[in-house]
């Protein structure tokens, strides 16, 4: 003899979300397009959101920004990062990922170069809730860092990044 659970209704098997708020962080964006973002909240509960923006996707002017909400407004929207290699070679940048760690240290993951296929992951570090970051780090050969997804840090504080 076998038995089947009943089936679960499909009402009963969706996720509850509620949402908080539903608002734009830019209403006269400094730039045409926009992608890619990410949020992170802080330790003095801020947010900071992060995103690639630009002329267009895959443009060499495109840049990661940031904007911050303290209270119930955003700040305005701050480049962070370009992919300004010299005065003569500049690459567009690529899906940021912000990462808060349980010592309270931020990090920014992005990706620079002239497509998906052929870009290389880059890092800044901050340790006042992204007021200031360190100089971008480019990640070795092979190692692209996060690219959607958000590391997780374990309880004896190792750090998994994924990647694709």
């Amino acid at each position: 003899m076998k038995f089947r659970p009943k089936e679960q209704s499909q009402a009963k098997r969706q996720l509850k979300l509620k949402i908080l708020t539903n608002e734009l962080i830019l209403t006269d964006p400094p730039f045409k397009s926009c992608h890619a973002s990410t949020l992170v909240e802080l330790k003095d509960g801020s947010v900071l959101a992060a995103w690639f923006g630009g002329e267009q996707e895959g443009h060499k002017e495109v840049a990661i920004w940031t904007a911050r909400r303290m209270g119930n407004k955003w700040s305005k929207p701050v480049k962070h990062a370009d992919g300004r290699i010299n005065d003569t070679l500049t690459f567009p940048c690529w899906n940021p990922v912000l990462f808060r760690t349980a010592a309270n240290e931020l990090f920014l993951y992005y990706k620079v170069g002239p497509s998906p296929r052929e870009w290389w992951g880059m890092m800044k570090s901050s340790k006042d809730n992204g007021v200031s970051w360190s100089e971008p780090i480019r990640l070795p050969d092979g190692i692209l860092g996060p690219i959607k997804n958000k590391p997780l840090q374990l309880k004896d504080g190792t750090i998994l990044h994924p990647s694709s």
